[in-house]
C-alpha cells in the first residue's frame, strides 16, 4: 500500500513531527505520479499520522520512532481488501481479461467509490488499462509458472551484467534507505505482521534501484517491465516466511558488496540470489495448485 510506503520512507529518513510532506518530493522518491501520492496523504490524515493545512499541504503528526510502532498496526482499508480480492480472482481465472466496473461492484459487493479507487490504482501500477470499448483490460503478465520462470531466466542474464557496466555508479543514500527498508521488513516478518503487499514493494524497489545505478535506461526499463509483469503473481508474497528473511539477507549482502565497490562480488551474489528465487513458488501459484 502506498500510504505504508510513505510511512516507511518517513521512518527511514528520520522525519520528525511537523515535516512538510510534499507531493513533488514523494512522487520523485517513490517513482510515481502525484495523484496517488495525494490519495495516500489523505489516507494518512484519516489515520491521524498527517494533517493538512489550507494552501500549504500535508505535515507529519508523528515522529519517526512513533511511526515504527504505528505502521505495524495500521489497519487495512476496504480498498486494500478489494485490491487483493481482484488480483486473486484474476490469478484463479475467476475474472476475465476484459471486465467492467459494474462487474467488480456486483461480484465483490463493493461500493462504486471504492471500485473506482482500486481500478485507478491498478491502472497507475500498470496492471490494467481502459479497453477500446467500455470497461477495463488486464495487461499481459506472468500468469502461470512457465512464464514466471522464463522471466527469471531473463533476469539472471541481465541484472548481474548491469552491475559490471563501466557506467555503473552507486548512490550511497539510496543504498542506506534500502538497507533500512529491508531491516524493517525482517523485523515485521519476525513479529508475525502481515507483510504480503510489503514484500513485493521492497523486493521490486531493490532490483529497480540496482538497475538504475547502471545509468543505462534500457536496463532500468527492462527490470521495471519485469517487475510489472510479475506483480500479479507476487503481490500475495510467499507463504514461506523463512525464505522472506533469507532473501532480505541476500539483498543486504549485495548492498554490503556495493558499498565496498566490490562489483564483481555483487554481480555474483545477484546471480546466486536470482537463481534461488527462481526455484521458489509464489503464493498465488501455490493456491492455484491446491485448487
Amino acid at each position: 500500500m502506498l500510504a505504508q510506503q510513505v510511512l516507511q520512507l518517513a521512518r527511514q529518513a528520520g522525519w520528525e513531527r511537523g515535516y512538510h510532506l510534499t507531493e513533488m518530493e514523494l512522487s520523485e522518491t517513490l517513482g510515481i505520479s502525484r495523484s496517488p501520492v495525494r490519495s495516500a496523504l489523505s489516507l494518512l490524515e484519516e489515520w491521524g499520522v498527517a494533517t493538512s493545512r489550507p494552501n500549504q499541504g500535508f505535515y507529519l503528526e508523528r515522529n519517526a520512532d512513533e511511526l515504527m510502532a504505528y505502521g505495524d498496526e495500521t489497519p487495512t482499508t476496504p480498498e486494500d481488501d478489494l485490491y487483493l480480492a481482484v488480483i486473486d480472482a484474476r490469478v484463479n481465472q475467476d475474472l476475465n481479461e476484459v471486465f467492467t466496473q459494474v462487474e467488480i461492484m456486483t461480484s465483490f459487493g463493493a461500493q462504486r467509490t471504492a471500485v473506482e479507487r482500486v481500478l485507478w490504482q491498478m491502472s497507475e501500477e500498470g496492471l490494467i488499462e481502459r479497453s477500446k470499448g467500455r470497461g477495463w483490460r488486464f495487461l499481459p503478465s506472468f500468469d502461470d509458472m512457465l512464464s514466471w520462470r522464463k522471466g527469471y531466466q531473463f533476469r539472471i542474464i541481465v541484472e548481474p551484467a548491469a552491475i559490471l557496466l563501466p557506467e555503473f555508479k552507486v548512490d550511497s543514500k539510496k543504498l542506506i534507505a534500502s538497507r533500512l527498508a529491508h531491516q524493517d521488513l525482517v523485523a515485521a516478518v519476525e513479529a508475525g505482521t502481515d507483510v504480503a503487499m510489503w514484500i513485493y514493494e521492497t523486493d521490486s524497489n531493490f532490483h529497480e534501484m540496482i538497475a538504475s545505478f547502471s545509468n543505462n535506461g534500457f536496463f532500468t526499463q527492462a527490470i521495471q517491465n519485469q517487475n510489472r509483469l510479475r506483480r500479479l503473481m507476487e503481490y500475495r508474497g510467499y507463504s514461506n516466511r523463512r525464505r522472506i528473511v533469507e532473501w532480505c539477507s541476500e539483498h543486504l549482502t549485495i548492498i554490503d558488496a556495493l558499498e565496498r565497490s566490490r562489483f564483481q562480488r555483487a554481480s555474483n551474489l545477484m546471480r546466486d540470489h536470482l537463481q534461488k528465487a527462481s526455484k521458489e513458488t509464489p503464493t498465488a501459484v501455490e493456491t492455484r495448485r491446491r485448487d
